[in-house]
């Protein structure tokens, strides 16, 4: 019997950038319902976007009208091992500077049922 792995989409999350501050704030404040095994972040506005995936410290920036793609599985170390952002964890969002605030942040991905 062969094994089947099946992959669901999260439910799209977003972030009016209007309401955007100098601290990080959670674009999915519940946290992933899921470990994901992929996550996009599009930012829909017209600045830059600062992305911290503690809510502490930042990890990437995101250009107006430009997305980040995470694929958690090209960090596994071998064919056999799947490697995934935890459940619960938060995508953060803080004002990267710069245009006008206008817009939305997008957060949408993937999970692997086992």
């Amino acid at each position: 019997m062969a094994f089947k792995d099946i992959i669901c989409p999260l439910t799209l999350t977003s972030f009016d950038s209007s309401s955007l501050t100098g601290a990080y704030q959670a674009i999915n404040p519940a946290g992933f319902p899921h470990a994901c095994s992929y996550i996009k972040i599009s930012n829909l506005s017209d600045f830059y976007v600062d992305i911290s995936y503690d809510g502490i410290q930042g990890h990437e920036i995101v250009a107006p009208h430009t997305r980040v793609v995470l694929y958690a599985q090209a960090s596994s170390r071998t064919s056999n091992h799947v490697a995934m952002l935890k459940e619960g964890d938060s995508v953060y969002v803080m004002d990267g500077g710069g245009g006008f605030k206008g817009g939305y942040i997008y957060l949408s991905g993937w999970y692997l049922i086992i």
